[in-house]
């Protein structure tokens, strides 16, 4: 009715369980993967599941997505532990092209989103929140929830300086739920940063890390949380910026074409027609398409 021809369908909260049952985690994947499968079936022409994987063994995740994929998923979750990469090895490790090369040969996509983007808490949570005068545990909560983009752009640093982007030119990461703002200096800073220089030395790759970063990375605004930005950050960013309804959530909207003509500085209505036709979806249905199986 609203008009989304195809939607990437995160797995509900249950995925956060995953992390608690210890030695039956990949057990614990495979169910999940299944149960969303299984809700999905009727409409999986349309509505694609966005996967677990189980980081604890490399192969075994491969192993995990390609059967997935033979399900109807179409994405799948990337997570960090206290912070850190899964098993200690960062996503940017030779370690990693096994899962890399099996998401593209299987038309997935790679998705950081906010609620897998553990941050270490070690001596900087220690801010006196129980103490008389403190802030209570929802001070806590709130240095919590500054760390995400930080952990979000320690794996985009990983992947880049890693040379997966160069390893797997048709991989896409798409960051989901981590607002906007943040992205335009980041990814210019990352962009400075790959250029050869006298005291960095030569960029060990033809296409420039600025160039990766365009082709591989997508990013969705958060639309009923105040990613008021968003359609600037598009206009800066066209090639980066996808669609997002976050429906069912409660910053979520049901009519979310609505919600970007009222909610934002700039209205839908008033950006360049290709660039709008681009942020609807044809940003997206590219990145599938490269991996030879479009949409």
């Amino acid at each position: 009715r609203v008009g989304i021809d195809h939607c990437l369908v995160n797995p509900g909260a249950y995925w956060q369980q995953v992390e608690f049952i210890g030695a039956d985690r990949a057990a614990g994947v495979q169910r999940c993967n299944d149960f969303l499968a299984e809700r999905l079936s009727e409409h999986r022409h349309r509505l694609h599941g966005v996967a677990l994987i189980d980081c604890s063994d490399l192969r075994a995740a491969a192993a995990e997505l390609e059967r997935a994929r033979g399900r109807g998923h179409r994405a799948f979750f990337l997570y960090t532990v206290d912070g850190r990469p899964p098993g200690d090895v960062p996503f940017g490790h030779p370690s990693w092209d096994v899962v890399w090369r099996t998401a593209v040969a299987n038309g997935m996509v790679a998705v950081i989103h906010v609620g897998n983007t553990a941050s270490s808490f070690a001596g900087w949570a220690d801010i006196g929140w129980d103490l008389p005068g403190g802030g209570g545990v929802t001070a806590l909560t709130r240095l919590a929830n500054t760390q995400r983009h930080h952990v979000a752009q320690n794996m985009i640093s990983s992947l880049l300086y890693g040379g997966v982007f160069h390893r797997h030119p048709n991989l896409t990461v798409l960051i989901e739920e981590m607002k906007l703002a943040w992205l335009p200096s980041f990814i210019e800073m990352c962009t400075r940063q790959s250029m050869p220089n006298p005291g960095l030395g030569d960029w060990p790759y033809q296409v420039s890390g600025g160039d990766m970063l365009r082709r591989a990375l997508r990013v969705t605004p958060l639309p009923g949380f105040g990613d008021n930005e968003a359609l600037d950050v598009l206009a800066a960013l066209p090639e980066m910026v996808e669609f997002s309804s976050d429906y069912p959530h409660m910053e979520g909207n049901v009519d979310p074409i609505a919600l970007y003509e009222t909610a934002f500085p700039t209205k839908l209505s008033e950006i360049d027609r290709q660039l709008r036709t681009r942020f609807l979806g044809a940003t997206m249905a590219e990145c599938f398409a490269r991996t030879g199986d479009p949409l």
